[in-house]
């Protein structure tokens, strides 16, 4: 029964890093996109270069968690699908914007996945990127993948967060 009860503390103590890490709390935007970096590699053995700026002026707890979503997610598709060896991280103030670029040299995305309606989490990037203002590209070929998250400083959230569940479970409820 002991066993059952840490493992449950466990479960809950994974979900509510996942829902908001502690990262984003406790240190920089940048330096927990950095902790993320070195987290994904331990995990994983993916080799990481990363080219981190520190950002002064880091964007709203809000779209922080939306930025760090999207990350996390480019990051889980490299270990899921892409059969990389090895992924670039690029984070700077670019203008008055935030650019990030994940670069991996996987077998890349078809384009009929980079358009297909189940592809749950390209979708999920895609809603979270658009509630910020913010511009995402994702181009892919035989030698890998690169997704490019350009997003204003100073941006709010446009969509309340539920309407990223309720399309996400629109779009199941189309299957």
């Amino acid at each position: 029964m002991l066993s059952l009860v840490n493992m449950s503390l466990e479960s809950v103590k994974n979900l509510s890093t996942r829902l908001r890490p502690k990262a984003l709390d406790t240190l920089s935007f940048s330096e927990a996109i950095q902790w993320q970096i070195v987290d994904f590699q331990r995990r994983t053995g993916i080799e990481c270069i990363s080219d981190i700026e520190e950002i002064e002026e880091s964007p709203d707890p809000e779209a922080s968690t939306v930025i760090f979503r999207i990350f996390q997610e480019a990051l889980t598709n490299i270990l899921r699908h892409s059969e990389a060896d090895k992924a670039r991280i690029i984070f700077r103030k670019q203008d008055s914007s935030i650019l990030l670029k994940i670069i991996d040299n996987g077998r890349g995305i078809s384009d009929g996945k980079l358009e297909n309606s189940s592809s749950f989490g390209i979708i999920g990037m895609r809603e979270r990127s658009n509630m910020l203002g913010a511009k995402l590209k994702i181009n892919s070929d035989s030698s890998g993948t690169e997704v490019e998250l350009i997003v204003p400083l100073k941006q709010k959230i446009k969509k309340k967060k539920s309407d990223i569940n309720k399309t996400l479970y629109d779009t199941l409820e189309d299957k």
